[in-house]
């Protein structure tokens, strides 16, 4: 055993020693490539290491020679020309360099800060009223997008999730008997509605992917500045933009979101299916989250209470049971750690 903890401190150590070889790497090459401005690291993604350089975010992937990756800049840059003009908020203008051996995303700064549904408070509700419009308004652009132009760009993605089976024992391990009956009888209700959904008369909209309080940008008055991060943009069903803003103790700002996305589209969106779309999207983010060689346990925490919490389990429910969530994103999104592992451009 010691000789397997010091192995892993070894190992480690010489990742560290490689990733910040790494940056100066980078950073040399901006450096060179643009002398009359500022470079500075400014965070990284699973697969990106972001610099600032003067106004503008400059992206390069972790591994210089990950197509994949390079692609996926090219990808966003050309879904990014095709949305603008065609929704009134700010969004990156990505322009895509391969110059000596390096390929890199460049766009403007887009001024404003990232949040998280934490910060959303019942007490001041009333404040972000004026969010909840934007937001309703941002997806009402991007919901009217005529899907059919689109799909030269992205993909159609549906809504099919897996049987309970495969991650019973992940929380059997983890709660109690009658919490485990809930949640599969929840689950179950949830993927049954969503599987016929996805094989029926589905209503499909351009849908943004990953649309939440880090992929969207805020001023100092609570208005929506922007929206980045369009790399998961697919033609998916109308709810999935509003599901990653649901969160059992946040209802009251979801369902003021719909309320003013259906005086913008007419269309009203049913709150329960964005509901039970959240569940299914959480219990497969702790199946792979438990399934990772470096599991983060925080995150699982905070996953497994809120799948409890929206199964309406046992104590769960209780203020203490919010206080202890609302910590634990507080402390995870908080963590300069947490920003600099997943910060997004």
């Amino acid at each position: 055993m010691a000789f397997s903890f010091f192995k892993n401190i070894l190992q480690n150590r010489k990742q560290f020693v490689f990733h910040k070889s790494h940056i100066k790497e980078l950073s040399d090459f901006l450096v060179n490539e643009f002398p009359q401005e500022r470079v500075k690291h400014f965070g990284e993604g699973c697969s990106t290491a972001a610099f600032k350089v003067g106004d503008k975010i400059v992206r390069f992937p972790h591994d210089k020679n990950n197509q994949n990756v390079i692609n996926g800049y090219k990808r966003e840059a050309e879904i990014c020309a095709f949305l603008k003009g065609k929704v009134s908020f700010p969004i990156p203008e990505i322009t895509v360099f391969e110059k000596d051996g390096f390929a890199y995303a460049s766009h403007k700064i887009i001024k404003g800060n990232t949040w998280g549904m934490h910060c959303i408070s019942a007490i001041f509700f009333e404040k972000h009223r004026p969010l909840a419009r934007d937001i309703a308004k941002f997806l009402s652009e991007l919901h009217a997008i005529d899907i059919v132009e689109a799909q030269r760009l992205v993909p159609i993605r549906h809504n099919r999730f897996e049987t309970f089976d495969v991650i019973r024992e992940i929380i059997r391990e983890r709660c109690f008997d009658e919490q485990l009956s809930q949640v599969e009888k929840c689950y179950n209700e949830a993927r049954s509605l969503s599987n016929h959904a996805a094989s029926g008369n589905i209503d499909y909209v351009l849908s943004h992917g990953d649309f939440s309080g880090r992929n969207t940008l805020i001023d100092k008055n609570n208005r929506l500045a922007g929206v980045i991060d369009f790399g998961q943009l697919a033609i998916a069903e109308r709810i999935t933009d509003f599901c990653l803003f649901y969160r059992g103790n946040n209802k009251k700002f979801v369902e003021e979101i719909i309320a003013e996305y259906k005086k913008f589209t007419g269309v009203e969106v049913d709150i329960n299916r964005v509901a039970q779309l959240y569940l299914l999207r959480r219990v497969r983010r702790l199946h792979s989250e438990i399934n990772q060689q470096h599991q983060d346990k925080d995150e699982v925490e905070v996953l497994l209470h809120t799948i409890l919490y929206l199964c309406g389990v046992g104590k769960r429910k209780s203020r203490s049971f919010s206080w202890k969530l609302n910590t634990l994103l507080f402390r995870k999104h908080n963590s300069f750690w947490w920003k600099l592992k997943n910060l997004k451009f």
